[in-house]
């Protein structure tokens, strides 16, 4: 089954329920491919991540991927929030971040209009201003993110 397959028959997920192990590794990997960054259905993208922050299965590289797409997709408050707890090496928080945020409403893409959440505003005056410098990678050896110099 390639990876098209695979996200057609995602579609159907019912968010609700506890998915089976199998099932939830062939999201893991699917949202770790990367192939999904073209998908015009973001509800479905974000649905997914939701569901692995759901299944207990949010790590330190699927939170990276997450905003690696929130980057790649425009939602620049989603992705300055989400770096910006990220280098906190605050990874959990990222993942009620991901359960708390909506990427679509009613339809339309909906995007934030502060970067203020849970009353924090994360706009920090260091970030640089080009979006392509706000790169960050996970150390393993160290365990932590870091900013890409």
């Amino acid at each position: 089954m390639d990876s098209l397959d695979i996200f057609l028959d995602l579609v159907d997920i019912d968010q609700t329920k506890k998915l089976d192990d199998n099932r939830i590794k062939q999201i893991y990997q699917f949202l770790l491919s990367d192939e999904y960054y073209m998908s015009p259905n973001y509800t479905l993208i974000n649905k997914l991540f939701k569901l692995i922050v759901l299944n207990n299965r949010w790590d330190a590289y699927i939170a990276l991927n997450y905003f690696d797409y929130l980057l790649f997709e425009g939602w620049d408050y989603e992705a300055l929030i989400v770096r910006t707890l990220l280098l906190d090496n605050n990874i959990c928080l990222a993942g009620e971040f991901c359960l708390d945020t909506e990427l679509v409403k009613t339809g339309y893409s909906y995007f934030r209009n502060s970067s203020i959440w849970k009353g924090r505003d994360y706009y920090d005056e260091n970030i640089p201003l080009a979006m392509s410098k706000w790169k960050i990678y996970y150390d393993d050896k160290s365990q932590e993110f870091c900013a890409v110099e």
